[in-house]
């Protein structure tokens, strides 16, 4: 069996060399495909990416970003902004991707993600580089 060191050196050697914001910009890249493919419009996406920057930018809070995800959601369902099907559809994508776009902070409160934000962004404005 080998020395744990040896294991440990050769996980750090790997983790090293991998080049992570490629792999985030990957991951970002894949949920915008999905989310893109569900057809909500594009100031559904700037309206979802101003509230989440805006009432969380490096701040600790009492709302829960995946409850005002939904609450933006439903409100552009009221106003016929996006259709039931297309809502629903969201919600199930949300709801399957919670933990990595709304991890929960030390207060349990769901904050959004830098790669929530991130795919939030790219869905509203486009890929800007």
């Amino acid at each position: 069996m080998e020395a744990v060191e040896v294991v440990l050196a050769e996980v750090f050697r790997k983790i090293q060399e991998l080049n992570l914001e490629e792999v985030d910009g990957k991951i970002v890249g894949a949920l915008v495909e999905r989310l893109e493919d569900l057809g909500a419009p594009s100031e559904f996406w700037q309206e979802v990416y101003s509230f989440m920057q805006g009432g969380y930018d490096g701040r600790k809070s009492l709302i829960d970003a995946l409850d005002l995800f939904k609450y933006l959601l439903d409100d552009f369902v009221k106003q016929g902004l996006i259709d039931a099907e297309t809502a629903l559809n969201l919600r199930m994508f949300v709801e399957r991707f919670k933990d990595t776009l709304f991890p929960r902070s030390e207060n349990c409160v769901r904050m959004p993600s830098v790669t929530a934000l991130e795919t939030f962004f790219v869905l509203a404005y486009g890929n800007v580089e």
